[in-house]
C-alpha cells in the first residue's frame, strides 16, 4: 500500500514538473535582422534613361488678330496619347536635392518635338533607410523643339509630380512617376482662298495638357 501510494505521488510531482514546463518556460522570439539601404548611389554624378507613356486631356486653341484687335479661343481632343523617351544627366546637390538636363523625344497629338530641359527633385527621408522605397516630387521646364512645318521652331514646356523611387537590387534603382504636363507650341498659320488677313499679324498658339505614366532608371 505504501509502495502505491509512493508511486502515484511520484506520478503526480512528475505530471506536475512537466505541467510547469509546459507553462512556465519562456519562448525566445528570434529577432528579425534590421538592415539599412542606401537609396542614393555614392556618386554624384549621373546618367538616367527614362520614359513615360503621356495620356492627353486635350488642347486649348488661342488665336490672336492683331491687325484686328480681336482673339478666338477654342477647346480641342485630342486624337491620340503619346510617348517620351528622355536621357538625363544628374547632380547630387545633398541627400535629398537633386537637379539635372533632360532630353530626348517626344511624340504627341502627330507632332514630334525635342525637348531640352531642366529637372529639379527632392527626396523625402534619409537615404539610409530600412525602407526599400522612397518618396519625391519634381518639377521640369524648358524649351521644346518641333520638326514640322505646323509649327513654330520653338515651344517650351513646364511640368511638376511626384513618385516613388525602389530600390530593386542592392545597385538598381528605379524612379517612378506620375505627373502633369503643359506643351505650348506656336502654330503655323495656313490662310488659303482670298483674305484681307495678314498672316503676319496672326499670332496662333496651342496649349496641349498631358498627364505623364513613367518611369527612369539611373544607369551610370
Amino acid at each position: 500500500m505504501k509502495k502505491l501510494l509512493l508511486l502515484l505521488v511520484m506520478v503526480s510531482l512528475g505530471v506536475a514538473t512537466a505541467s510547469a514546463q509546459k507553462y512556465y518556460v519562456p519562448k525566445f522570439k528570434k529577432t528579425k535582422e534590421v538592415r539599412d539601404y542606401e537609396m542614393e548611389p555614392k556618386r554624384k554624378v549621373y546618367l538616367t534613361l527614362g520614359g513615360s507613356f503621356n495620356m492627353g486631356l486635350g488642347f486649348q486653341n488661342h488665336i490672336k488678330y492683331k491687325d484686328h484687335g480681336y482673339d478666338v479661343a477654342y477647346d480641342e481632343n485630342m486624337q491620340f496619347d503619346g510617348v517620351s523617351v528622355l536621357l538625363g544627366g544628374g547632380f547630387r546637390v545633398t541627400e535629398n536635392f537633386h537637379a539635372g538636363i533632360e532630353s530626348g523625344v517626344l511624340i504627341q497629338a502627330g507632332t514630334n518635338a525635342v525637348p531640352l530641359y531642366a529637372s529639379l527633385k527632392y527626396y523625402y527621408g534619409p537615404a539610409l533607410r530600412q525602407k526599400r522605397t522612397r518618396f519625391f516630387n519634381y518639377l521640369d521646364g524648358g524649351p521644346q523643339f518641333y520638326f514640322t512645318d505646323k509649327s513654330k521652331p520653338v515651344g517650351y514646356m513646364v511640368g511638376a509630380g511626384g513618385g516613388m523611387r525602389l530600390l530593386v537590387k542592392k545597385s538598381v534603382r528605379t524612379d517612378f512617376f506620375v505627373g502633369y504636363q503643359l506643351n505650348v507650341r506656336g502654330v503655323q498659320p495656313h490662310l488659303n482662298g482670298d483674305h484681307t488677313v495678314n498672316p503676319q499679324g496672326v499670332t496662333f498658339n496651342q496649349y496641349a495638357h498631358v498627364i505623364q505614366i513613367g518611369l527612369a532608371i539611373p544607369i551610370l
